[in-house]
């Protein structure tokens, strides 16, 4: 089999984000419901999120990574280990363009 006979699933980053949230959430017996309510949003809107249908703001990934105790590195893919900032980054199906896309919206919030 060669590389271009792989199957690549590729995902973008609200979809990366979103999963990793929802792994946490049911890591941690959190529903959409409660969480909504935790981070002052809809339970439609949290739904959303999840399945990468409604884009991260930076605020919203900071107000997660609080609620879910983690860090905005580990649901953006920087960091393979929920708990741990330093653990070394995993392979990411982000697209790069998808990636530069987070980074200059991070940017962009922050000036």
């Amino acid at each position: 089999m060669t590389l271009y006979e792989l199957p690549v699933e590729l995902v973008t980053a609200d979809e990366l984000v979103g999963r990793r949230v929802h792994h946490l959430m049911w890591q941690r017996k959190i529903t959409q419901t409660q969480f909504a309510e935790m981070t002052n949003q809809s339970q439609s809107a949290v739904g959303k999120r999840i399945k990468g249908k409604l884009g991260w703001k930076v605020e919203d990934l900071m107000q997660t990574a609080r609620v879910l105790n983690t860090t905005v590195a580990y649901l953006v893919g920087e960091s393979s280990d929920p708990e741990d900032p330093k653990s070394p980054r995993q392979e990411s199906n982000l697209r790069p363009r998808d990636y530069l896309a987070v980074v200059s919206e991070m940017k962009r919030r922050v000036s």
